[in-house]
């Protein structure tokens, strides 16, 4: 599926254990870049508007372009890398390399 409308991404149930967690991130990555690698400027310059279903913002529009909807998507997910290394740090569990980018960048080349 390259290319097309965000609304057409589908995000799949999380897995029960953490090697089938490993395998669909890597599939669901796989399907992010494939998806991306069909994207061209005009589409990316579009406008796209959403509006929230979250109680804290419920009814609340974002008005903006598929580029900025995409930033902040990929941007969110350092929100989260953040949560799981403040949750193993309060557990008292180093944390995996792979939550830092550049660290796993540097043990892969």
């Amino acid at each position: 599926m390259r290319g097309g409308r965000l609304e057409d991404m589908n995000i799949p149930e999380l897995p029960d254990n953490i090697a089938d967690l490993v395998l669909a991130r890597q599939e669901q990555d796989a399907i992010f870049i494939d998806w991306i690698s069909g994207l061209n400027e005009a589409w990316l310059d579009q406008p796209f508007t959403f509006t929230s279903g979250l109680s804290s913002l419920k009814g609340m529009t974002y008005k903006g372009t598929h580029a900025s909807t995409l930033t902040h998507l990929f941007n969110h997910q350092t929100h989260h890398r953040g949560q799981v290394h403040a949750a193993l740090t309060i557990l008292g569990i180093r944390e995996p390399h792979a939550l830092d980018i550049l660290i796993k960048g540097l043990m892969d080349a």
